[in-house]
């Protein structure tokens, strides 16, 4: 296979499409399944044993033995081949690698064109009925605007409605973060994680000492999250003096914080 030397492939990149293309064919993925399940090497014509026509067996077992996936002879008239263990072992560890690394919340995007897509933005004042709406329907606290201090993220679903939405607000070194809904038909989804992430980071960037919370309902959530439950008297003052604090939610609110290395 050629590849473009100007760009800096890593070897793991080269390796696993080298043993991606060897495998990209049913035929192929047939084989390997046959002989993956057999205590000793294959003797003979595997067409007999599978639906794949005699004239194409040669040129399936040669990509596989090229890239090192199967052992053994595959010219006539001595054939017998089998998997090559230690190559097994190695297409397995980089495909695992490849899918683990690449499980993230962040894939709750999909095609722009799909129903199940969701376009993130941040929030402003113009976004503040549609955003209090979904907040109202949650029996949650509504926000009466959007400092230029504060950070709102809104989910957009292909209608471009608003279907999820996270606030920072800014109290001093510290933020208070509130108003994370998602609407009851999306959830589920990794919507709610993708926002916090996309809030956590912002706290980061700013350099934040901390993030606080209250919530009444979402304490498990977060603690999944890594948020720990503190006492209302370890709250600094700032956040203390927020409407969110002292006016808005609950004293059976339950108070959670998460603390970042500045």
């Amino acid at each position: 296979m050629a590849y473009n030397l100007s760009v800096d492939y890593k070897e793991e990149e080269i390796e696993l499409a080298r043993l991606a293309k060897a495998m990209g064919h049913p035929a192929r993925i047939a084989i390997l399944n046959y002989l993956a399940s057999l205590d000793s090497c294959c003797f003979g014509g595997i067409n007999k044993e599978l639906p794949i026509a005699k004239a194409t067996v040669s040129q399936h077992l040669a990509e596989l033995k090229d890239a090192g996936l199967i052992d053994g002879t595959i010219v006539p008239p001595k054939v017998n081949y089998c998997i090559n263990k230690k190559n097994w072992e190695r297409a397995n560890q980089l495909f695992s690698a490849f899918f683990v690394q690449n499980n993230d919340a962040s894939f709750t995007y999909t095609s722009c064109c799909s129903k199940e897509a969701f376009n993130v933005k941040q929030a402003g004042n113009d976004d503040l009925m549609a955003l209090n709406q979904l907040l109202k329907d949650n029996a949650l606290p509504e926000v009466s605007s959007i400092r230029s201090t504060d950070i709102y993220y809104v989910a957009l679903n292909y209608k471009f409605e608003i279907v999820a939405a996270i606030g920072l607000e800014e109290y001093e070194a510290y933020g208070l973060l509130r108003s994370m809904v998602v609407h009851n038909a999306f959830r589920n989804r990794g919507l709610a994680g993708m926002l916090v992430e996309k809030i956590e980071k912002i706290a980061n960037e700013q350099k934040r000492k901390a993030i606080y919370l209250l919530t009444t309902t979402a304490d498990k959530f977060f603690l999944q999250k890594k948020y720990a439950v503190v006492s209302r008297n370890d709250v600094p003052l700032a956040i203390q003096r927020s409407s969110e604090f002292s006016d808005i939610c609950p004293v059976s609110a339950i108070i959670m914080n998460k603390t970042f290395n500045s």
